[in-house]
Order: structure tokens, then sequence, then C-alpha cells
């Protein structure tokens, strides 16, 4: 269930996800098609999570806590700044740090290479967690929003942005 909820099962087995193996010595067959190591792979998109996470709850924080002033223009402004920020952050992130991740080949699953060798993850899959990644950090600040300011927003402080819009977790369009 995890997996689902952090990466909307983008890659649905983490074993299964097929590489294209190195070229063989002349004179050898070719043995297009290997494994990538479901732990190295795991590895990567639960570092993608923590990311994504830790990067919208600064987000949402910095949104409710940047000013002491209570819900006004100027707040709802920026809440929308702020889901617009935390989508493009978490797409972004999903881009980088899935195209830098130490991913390996399984091994003894390349005949032409035995051992586990690096490889990058493959292009597909990266796009489609960044796409992933705009919906995720999308719903991940109006969940994040709400559950900060029903809990936080009970203690009263002149400097706590949550207590101040504690009646709105959301703002509301006012044209």
């Amino acid at each position: 269930m995890w997996k689902w909820l952090l990466h909307f099962n983008t890659v649905a087995d983490y074993n299964s996800l097929a590489l294209t193996c190195p070229p063989p010595p002349a004179g050898q067959p070719a043995a297009p098609l290997g494994f990538y190591d479901g732990s190295s792979v795991a590895a990567a998109f639960n570092m993608l999570a923590f990311l994504s996470v830790i990067a919208v709850l600064v987000i949402v924080m910095s949104i409710y806590l940047g000013t002491r002033r209570t819900l006004g223009p100027r707040f709802v402004f920026r809440w929308y700044k702020g889901i617009a920020a935390a989508a493009i952050v978490c797409a972004l992130l999903a881009l980088i740090a899935l195209a830098l991740a130490p991913t390996h080949a399984l091994a003894n699953s390349c005949e032409t290479d035995p051992n586990p060798f690096l490889i990058r993850l493959p292009g597909a899959i990266i796009t489609s967690r960044a796409v992933v990644g705009l919906a995720w950090g999308a719903i991940a600040y109006v969940v994040f929003s709400l559950v900060l300011v029903a809990t936080a927003g009970r203690f009263p402080s002149v400097k706590n942005g949550f207590f101040h819009n504690r009646g709105c977790p959301w703002p509301r369009f006012i044209p």
C-alpha cells in the first residue's frame, strides 16, 4: 500500500523491470535483455518519496509561517503559488533524483556481463514518475495543509500562521 501511496504505482514490480544488456564480445551471441536489481530501484524510489515529502512540508510551512497575517488576499495568492510550487518541485525532484540514482543490474541476469553493473533508469520511467510528481505534489500539499492546520493550528501564538488560518485549511476563491 505504501508503494502505491507514495509513487502512485509508477513501477508495478521493481524486480521485473527489464534492461538492455551491454553488447557481447566479438564472436559471442547476444543476450538482449536483463533485469534491474529490484532493491536498488526500490531504494531510488523511496529516496525520491522521502525528498518529496520533505519538500512539500517545507513549502507548506513557509506559506503558513511566512507572515503573521490572517487569511486575506495575500495569503490566498501565496497558498495557490504554494500548490503550484509543490507540484513543480516534486516533478523536478523526480527528474533529477531518478536520473542520478545509482541503480544496478541484477547479478547474472545478463550473460554478457554477469556482474551487477551500474545502469541508469530508462527515461520513460523517469518521465512518467515526474508526471506523477505533478499530481502527487499538489495532493500532498492539500493533505499536509489540512493536517497541519488541524494539529498545529490548535496552539495560539502570535507567530503561528497555522493558528491564524485554522478556520480555512485551503483558501476559498473570492473574486
